[in-house]
């Protein structure tokens, strides 16, 4: 139809505006059938909850008008080039001549000419939007009222549960939410222990610092000219060793290695466990608490194959106890808190499982197993900041000793081939304690090995520089305004009681310097049992020996 431009664009642009009005006719009903589910769908979960409520939020209204025109653009009927050509006929009333023309091409015969005159001198005459109007007020009334009642029922409807749908299937929304947070924190921490690891294979800054005492060490040798030297290198080191033990030394692992399992903590079985585990964490070991978690591990798998219910019921039971008792042992005595969040976590975690159901219970359990892996992580880590720390602590007594060996111009590294940095303190303890032997001396002779004999004699007929002085210090806190003696048995339990009250207060001022750190760590556990024993002996002699009485006027505290 070439050579008929305005007839073929005439009944073309008919076809096309045709086309869309079966569109517009097509969506008018989708929207209404597309409004009506979506209005039965609304009442069935509001009122029965058995449809999910957050299928239906406010933008969720915006379906059915989308839906209307997709399903209208799929299902409209096509209009053909024909009936294009009988609706142009009809509103020109021009009996079948653009019909006649849209099938010319098909058809044979001497009055083509003639058409193809008639029809193009008609076409200019005619408008498309006149042939086929858009009448878009059509249908909008009833559009309108299923949209405001979609809209009113959203609103002002209220959800109901009368079958604990709702309940069930928040709970579950719940649940999996839960889930995905705790797998996410357990993955997170996992990756950070795990670089740790990798940092510590690399070798830590601890590892170095020893590394490089024990080289030091084995350099040193007796003499005057090496003295200062050494003493450098040795200051050196030290201040190295203190850095890192001041990093290791939290108040977390501090209070770990300083508590002790009371009696029943736990009860029978666990009583003893617990403290096989804190022996084995202290001596920086953690193989008894890793083998309890791989059986705990073991029996979580037993549970997610378990398949009667009662004996699943009986079996969770055993096995969160189990779980509890570790939990309170890592936050209550090894004083993990990463440990026993693991632990926490976990047990959360095969909660979930249970509640649930059966297409969460193997994402649980799965989870579960995997806070029980960080769980033992936790505690390897845990095991070897202990044993870090007091491979710190040894060397920095080392340290101490050979600079008092060092200052005695007798420390000789050469003696110490073969050795470790763990033997060095008590191998340096012996060299300082060198002279202290049981055997017989002359009290006025040199050092020698032995407790002496009787004391050298004295001539009093010498003349000394001596002079009497008498010190002023108090060694009870207070001031007293007067005293005076009298002889005669004291009190019963007057000494031990101010011996008991003198003790107290010095040690209390040790406590605090050691807490201040301004007492090396390495002589920490020697002073407390110094005054400890100073304290039994004393306690001892003023229950057994009479002595002489004091009476105070006054206390000016």
């Amino acid at each position: 139809m070439s050579d008929l431009p305005n007839a073929s664009s005439l009944i073309n642009r008919v076809c096309s505006r045709l086309r869309i009005s079966a569109i517009a006719r097509a969506s008018y009903k989708s929207f209404l059938w597309v409004g009506g589910i979506y209005l039965v769908a609304l009442l069935v979960s509001r009122l029965t909850g058995y449809i999910p409520t957050e299928w239906f939020p406010w933008q969720s209204l915006f379906v059915v008008p989308v839906a209307a025109m997709v399903l209208g653009a799929i299902f409209h009927k096509r209009p053909s080039l024909g009936d294009s050509a009988r609706q142009v006929d009809q509103h020109a009333n021009s009996k079948d001549l653009f019909l006649t023309v849209s099938k010319l091409e098909s058809s044979a015969g001497g009055y083509q000419a003639l058409v193809k005159r008639d029809a193009e001198s008609k076409a200019e005459k005619i408008e498309p939007a006149n042939v086929v109007p858009y009448r878009w007020n059509t249908g909008l009334g009833p559009m309108f009222m299923t949209a405001a009642v979609l809209l009113l029922t959203l609103v002002f409807i209220p959800q109901f549960d009368p079958f604990g749908q709702v309940e069930a299937a928040t709970l579950k929304t719940r649940v999996a939410e839960n889930l995905r947070l705790s797998q996410k924190a357990t993955t997170a921490r996992a990756e950070q222990l795990k670089k740790d690891a990798e940092d510590l294979r690399e070798g830590s800054e601890t590892e170095k610092e020893l590394k490089k005492l024990t080289a030091a060490l084995k350099k040193m040798r007796p003499g005057k000219v090496k003295k200062a030297n050494q003493e450098k290198v040795l200051v050196e080191r030290k201040k190295g060793l203190n850095k890192q033990f001041n990093m290791k030394n939290s108040k977390q692992l501090r209070e770990m290695l300083s508590k002790q399992i009371a009696s029943q903590s736990f009860g029978g079985e666990s009583d003893k466990k617990a403290k096989e585990w804190m022996k084995e964490l202290k001596a920086g070991k953690a193989d008894k608490l890793i083998a309890e978690l791989d059986e705990i591990q073991k029996q979580l798998k037993e549970l997610a194959e378990e398949k009667d219910p009662v004996e699943r019921e009986k079996k969770a039971r055993e096995l969160k106890k189990k779980m509890q008792e570790m939990a309170n042992f890592a936050s209550d005595k090894a004083n993990s808190k990463q440990m026993a969040q693991a632990l926490e976590r976990a047990m959360e975690q095969m909660q979930a499982g249970r509640e649930g159901g059966e297409e969460m219970s193997e994402e649980a359990m799965k989870a579960a197993m995997e806070s029980l892996e960080l769980s033992k992580m936790e505690t390897e880590n845990l095991a070897q900041a202990a044993k870090e720390l007091q491979r710190l602590e040894k060397a920095l007594e080392a340290v101490q000793m050979a600079r008092q060996l060092n200052e005695d111009e007798r420390l000789d590294g050469s003696e110490m081939e073969g050795m470790d940095l763990e033997d060095y303190a008590d191998f340096y303890a012996e060299m300082m304690g060198e002279g202290r032997g049981e055997g017989d001396g002359e009290g006025g002779g040199d050092e020698g090995q032995g407790e002496g004999g009787p004391p050298a004699p004295e001539d009093d007929s010498q003349v000394t520089d001596f002079k009497k002085e008498e010190s002023k210090a108090q060694i009870q806190a207070g001031k007293n305004l007067l005293s005076w003696k009298t002889k005669g048995m004291s009190e019963a339990g007057e000494f031990k009681k101010e011996v008991t009250k003198t003790l107290q207060t010095l040690e209390q001022g040790v406590s605090e310097a050691i807490t201040k750190e301004q007492v090396p760590p390495g002589y920490s556990d020697g002073i407390k049992k110094y005054f400890k024993n100073i304290a039994d002996e004393s306690a001892d002699a003023g229950a057994a020996a009479p002595g002489a009485g004091a009476s105070n006027a006054g206390d000016g505290k």
